[in-house]
């Protein structure tokens, strides 16, 4: 399932992050790479704000569109 439709408080595991190169870096660098654990806090109509390695992390629909994540 997409990021931006995933629930709330659930430990989830991300599968596929999707989009341009430098995007995809960018994340990476953030902590968020292809297996990493996160949980998502909030879910404005596709606006998140989910936590990454002990820290709060806020994108907006189209980036949260991209990332690909299950349920653990």
């Amino acid at each position: 399932m997409k990021l931006s439709e995933a629930p709330i408080n659930v430990e989830l595991s991300i599968e596929q992050i999707k989009g341009k190169a430098s995007v995809v870096k960018h994340l990476a660098a953030l902590g968020l790479t292809k297996g990493s654990e996160i949980a998502l806090l909030s879910n404005q109509h596709g606006a998140v704000v989910l936590v990454v390695k002990e820290s709060r992390l806020a994108m907006d629909k189209t980036m949260s569109s991209n990332i690909e994540v299950k349920q653990k």
